[in-house]
């Protein structure tokens, strides 16, 4: 089955600030019992690195997303100048 997955980076605190966010779609061979394994590797997740204030405040959040399964919106066309 396709399992949507999504890996954030979030500066934490009051009002929360979304770092770096993407989605994935792994495949998973699901057996009888419903319940496997699996894991992901997101070689290509980047983001600045925090200043030695916001440290430890950056929060990595891993989870399942089912909007990834919807395909990306197609950009706009640039409007034409007149």
């Amino acid at each position: 089955i396709q399992v949507p997955l999504r890996v954030a980076v979030v500066l934490g605190g009051v009002g929360e600030k979304t770092i770096a966010t993407k989605a994935y779609t792994t495949t998973v061979q699901m057996d009888d019992s419903g319940s496997v394994p699996f894991s992901l590797v997101a070689e290509d997740v980047v983001y600045p690195a925090p200043s030695p204030a916001d440290n430890d405040n950056y929060i990595f959040y891993i989870g399942f997303d089912p909007q990834a399964l919807k395909p990306e919106p197609k950009p706009r066309a640039p409007r034409k100048k007149k």
